[in-house]
């Protein structure tokens, strides 16, 4: 990864990778781990890293993978961007422990945008999980966990920049004095979020606000701090814009405990003992951060509770929930479809794709191979799977076919795709045999090969299944 970011950020060769060119993407491999062992680079002289600072444009394809700093390691942050542009698709970034800011990452211009990917288990000074300091820092179905921030932003702490949550959870994170959750002394825009269960020593333990804030269609519940457990806003000139189908509080809070120089507007709901609908947490949602289906793990809402159905349809801002399951669903039985408030909607779980036949068989030839896959999903969603799969069969299985050098245990990949199935439905996916697949169909003096076929959905389940290849 260093050589490949090097590579990626220089134009030029580095290790074993060819140069980059332009805006480059770097493949991992599907579920793998990383672990850093030592600094990189100190691109600021007191600001010890993992990983190269991104000074380009690179997007990390993660596949499931994390990037982890080895416990016995120097303290270090994993990653920065530096005047860069960096995207994070399906990626675990954790471990990182610095003294400075940004025990995940740090950003100092630039930008990180965050896709279905999770940044948890970091600390640092300003800022336990992200630091971004005048600089776009937007996250997406991504969740931000059990970060703590020595002084400031458990989560995250953005100073002067541009902080974007959508479908996001921010949620078990600490900040030793102010901002548990989020600090905000820039712009933050929260939409469909869920801030819980985060701590601050002083103020704000979801949110501290010195900038200006706009929560809509956001849960901010279950936090703790001796003022403005839920959110606190610094009275000079600052503001926090509402107003806008939110729900705040739960009945455990009253006053300005709850809320310190913040009042929700008309169409939010609050559920402090007195407000307008007071609710125990556990009657709004499971304070547990949980596999809810999807990458990355969130606050399941529980029935009957005042976020279910409580956005019109025609007021819903985005049509999919974090984990990729359809907005709106009736979650209370009335028979309409309304959108539920935060990053969960109650319903139907997210599409997911299994093989057709429990006992599948796929025809390959040196071009394709060919499977029925089924998307479990009712079609009145409307919605579809999006499947990535992948053939895999062991390097013993296909050893007729492979230099002396290649003979080594493990598996190889043999054939993967990507493609789209309606809800309901059954289709024969076809997928393209990797250079490797297709030298085996050439060369292989056995003409039936056993393997794992893989099913990963976009809404992040997993599943695996044995499969026998039949080459033709």
């Amino acid at each position: 990864m260093v050589d490949a970011i090097t590579a990626a950020n220089s134009d030029a060769p580095a290790g074993g990778c060819t140069p980059g060119s332009g805006a480059d993407t770097l493949v991992l491999p599907a579920g793998s781990t990383h672990t850093l062992t030592a600094v990189y680079n100190t691109y600021y002289i007191d600001s010890p890293t993992g990983l190269p600072f991104v000074t380009s444009a690179i997007t990390t394809a993660g596949n499931g993978s994390t990037i982890t700093r080895d416990p016995g390691a120097p303290q270090f942050r994993i990653l920065g961007v530096a005047n860069g542009n960096l995207t994070l698709q399906e990626t675990t970034v954790s471990g990182g422990s610095i003294a400075g800011a940004g025990g995940g990452v740090s950003i100092n211009g630039g930008s990180l945008t965050l896709t279905n990917s999770t940044v948890s288990g970091n600390s640092g000074s300003l800022g336990g999980g992200v630091s971004n300091i005048l600089s776009t820092l937007t996250l997406t179905n991504s969740t931000l966990s059990g970060n703590s921030g020595a002084t400031t932003g458990g989560g995250v702490y953005n100073s002067s920049g541009t902080l974007i949550l959508t479908n996001s959870t921010v949620s078990g994170n600490s900040g030793a004095t102010r901002g548990g959750g989020v600090y905000n002394s820039g712009t933050l825009t929260l939409t469909n979020g869920t801030v819980s269960g985060n701590t601050a020593g002083t103020a704000g333990g979801g949110l501290f606000n010195y900038g200006q804030a706009t929560l809509t269609l956001s849960l901010v519940s279950g936090n703790t701090a001796p003022t403005g457990a839920e959110i606190f806003r610094d009275s000079l000139g600052n503001l926090v814009t509402a107003n806008n189908f939110n729900l705040f509080g739960h009945s455990g809070l009253t006053g300005a405990q709850a809320f310190s120089d913040f009042v929700p507007g008309p169409s939010d709901l609050t559920a402090t003992s007195d407000g307008t609908r007071p609710t125990a947490l556990t009657a709004i949602l499971s304070p547990t951060l949980a596999d809810n289906g999807g990458p990355t793990r969130t606050h399941a809402l529980v029935p009957a509770n005042p976020a279910v159905d409580a956005v019109p349809a025609g007021n819903c801002v985005t049509t999919t929930d974090q984990r990729s399951a359809p907005r709106s669903q009736d979650g209370d039985g009335n028979t309409v479809a309304d959108c539920d408030i935060g990053a969960f909607e109650l319903g139907t779980q997210p599409p997911v794709a299994v093989a057709a036949n429990p006992n599948p068989q796929a025809r390959c030839t040196a071009s394709r191979c060919s499977i029925p896959i089924k998307c479990n999903l009712d079609p009145a969603s409307g919605a579809q799977c999006t499947v990535q799969i992948d053939f895999f069969v062991s390097r013993s299985a296909a050893r007729s076919s492979e230099p002396a050098s290649t003979k080594a245990p493990g598996r190889i990949r043999f054939a993967a795709g990507i493609t789209n199935i309606p809800a309901g439905a059954t289709a024969n996916v076809r997928l393209k045999p990797t250079k490797q697949g297709k030298k085996i169909v050439r060369t292989s003096t056995r003409r039936s090969l056993r393997g794992v076929m893989e099913i990963r959905n976009s809404a992040g389940t997993f599943s695996s299944t044995r499969i026998r290849i039949r080459l033709r």
